[in-house]
């Protein structure tokens, strides 16, 4: 499952344990939202840190092409 289904899926489990007065459903719908945040957070973290490739064709990316 994707980490947007994932997200999604706790969500909808957030709203119905709402609708129905489930409080144990409310927490795990949460706890699974939080848990797809957490590893977004964390990738973009690492993705700041890690060296950035330009594009090809680019001119930073085409070492050939005389400036």
């Amino acid at each position: 499952m994707t980490r947007f289904h994932e997200k999604v899926e706790g969500r909808t489990k957030r709203i119905i344990g709402n609708m129905v007065g489930d409080a144990e459903l409310v927490a795990e719908g949460q706890a699974q939202e939080r848990a797809v945040e957490r590893d977004d957070h964390r990738e973009d973290e690492a993705g700041l840190q890690a060296p950035h490739d330009p594009p090809k064709g680019s001119p930073r990316g085409n070492p050939s092409r005389d400036h």
